[in-house]
């Protein structure tokens, strides 16, 4: 599936990746479209869906998971709205 990112998922990506000490991608949307290509669905307790869904205007996202990124993504139109790690020690 094609995705699309925004510039603060993208933003984020690069500022986490380098956190992490894994250097600049030298195109992160093509190093982010190969893990989400590989990513999973990741189940997420409802607590924590009503919060974000509060947090983002009510907009239904999905999260998906690969290698350690969590990807939050617009249901509506495969939008990536932000990337974080899914050990929150590592934002």
């Amino acid at each position: 599936m094609e995705y699309k990112f925004t510039d603060h998922a993208v933003s984020q990506f690069i500022l986490r990746s380098h956190k992490l000490g894994m250097g600049k991608a030298q195109d992160p949307i093509k190093t982010m479209q190969k893990l989400l290509d590989m990513a999973i669905e990741e189940p997420v307790p409802k607590y924590w869906i009503v919060k974000r869904l509060i947090a983002n205007k009510f907009k239904p996202v999905r999260y998906l998971k690969a290698q350690g990124w969590r990807f939050i993504i617009s249901e509506n139109d495969n939008i990536v709205i932000t990337v974080e790690r899914s050990n929150s020690t590592q934002n």
